[in-house]
């Protein structure tokens, strides 16, 4: 079981063996929680992030990316 603390966000996976698979399960069901979406939202708007930088879900379960407009693409802040 993983939680967001800031939004309350929550999540948790026993289907697998494997723990590190569970976690990283856990993590994508919290980042897709609708508390952790309520959250992103009032920070965008709210200005805790600055107007060009976007947060979203990456292609995978349980990534989440921060990016930066650039020009006309996007440039990743994550890692």
């Amino acid at each position: 079981r993983v939680i967001h603390r800031p939004s309350g966000a929550v999540g948790e996976s026993r289907e697998e063996r494997s723990q590190l698979e569970n976690k990283r399960i856990a993590f994508g069901r919290m980042a897709r929680h609708p508390r952790m979406r309520v959250w992103i939202n009032k920070r965008l708007r709210g200005g805790s992030f600055p107007p060009e930088v976007l947060s979203r879900m990456g292609p995978h379960p349980g990534e989440f990316r921060v990016e930066r407009r650039e020009g006309r693409g996007w440039v990743d802040l994550t890692d």
